[in-house]
């Protein structure tokens, strides 16, 4: 790692010159975080510590691992550094490395297919990049078959939940436009787009398809027998489908309409080890709640 002073981009003396890690390690990319610098290498997090420009030394900080590629890391005011790794997405707080890939999204990272969505391609992974915007944490990955992170999972860092797209388009790289608070991407192709723009309703004139499902419930003791649903949702534009799915089959489908109808969908007679809700379909709408009975 080298560098200058600040206003001296002229001046590289060699004592500006830290030697991070042995031969065996490459330094994949850097962050700064409180206040401080953090260089990665595709096995560990060190931190530069110093008092002045000549006295600055890496500190190992026992990271479960480093990260894949110059664009993998991303660092988040009062959380961490994200950064990505070939088993899935870190991030350190300064004490410890902590895996957010661990339940939903993990066999992505184990070439397995979830649900809809296309494992990571691993030959591929240096392409795949992380960038914060709003709370959320975006994932942009290659899965197999495309050359460049043409799929997105985005983290919401304040709720926890997670979220899968793919916009058909293979992006390159992202940035932040402070001033006027927009996200760029751009793309493989030479064009630049925005997304999360939050007073669209439709893309290009395209209804957007979207689908939701809750966690799969399941109890080794006791036979899941549903009998009804209840939805509260409002559908303002569009088609909306709620899903009643055991062991991972669709089972019983409603066609939700209006806003806010919360009577009671009759499901015919099926048992299963393992529940779960989905709700699909394209246009806008807004959900408040699901349970079955």
């Amino acid at each position: 790692l080298y560098f200058c002073k600040a206003n001296q981009p002229e001046y590289w003396p060699s004592d500006y010159y830290i030697e991070v890690c042995s031969a065996y390690e490459t330094i994949k990319s850097a962050a700064i975080w409180n206040g401080l610098v953090y260089c990665l290498t595709d096995r560990e997090i060190y931190m530069i510590q110093g008092t002045s420009a000549t006295n600055f030394a890496p500190i190992p900080q026992k990271a479960a691992t480093g990260t894949t590629g110059i664009h993998g890391v991303w660092s988040v005011k009062g959380q961490g550094i994200y950064h990505i790794a070939n088993d899935g997405i870190y991030v350190f707080n300064g004490i410890s490395d902590q895996k957010i890939t661990k339940q939903r999204f993990n066999p992505l990272f184990y070439s397995e297919t979830v649900e809809n969505m296309t494992y990571l391609d691993k030959t591929k992974i240096a392409y795949a990049f992380l960038i914060a915007f709003k709370q959320k944490l975006y994932f942009f990955y290659p899965a197999y078959g495309e050359s460049y992170s043409g799929n997105v999972l985005v983290v919401d860092l304040a709720g926890g939940t997670s979220y899968h797209y793919d916009y058909g388009i293979e992006f390159t790289v992202a940035c932040i436009d402070y001033t006027n608070d927009k996200l760029y991407l751009g793309a493989s192709t030479g064009y630049v787009y925005q997304i999360e723009k939050e007073d669209a309703t439709d893309d290009n004139g395209t209804a957007i398809a979207w689908q939701i499902q809750s966690k799969v419930f399941s109890d080794p003791l006791y036979k899941y027998f549903p009998r009804y649903a209840k939805y509260d949702c409002d559908v303002t534009s569009g088609t909306a489908y709620g899903y009643i799915m055991l062991n991972e089959a669709v089972e019983q489908t409603h066609t939700l309409s209006g806003s806010r109808n919360t009577k009671k969908r009759l499901i015919t007679h099926c048992t299963g080890d393992r529940l779960s809700i989905k709700l699909a379909g394209s246009g806008v709408s807004s959900f408040y709640s699901a349970e079955v009975e």
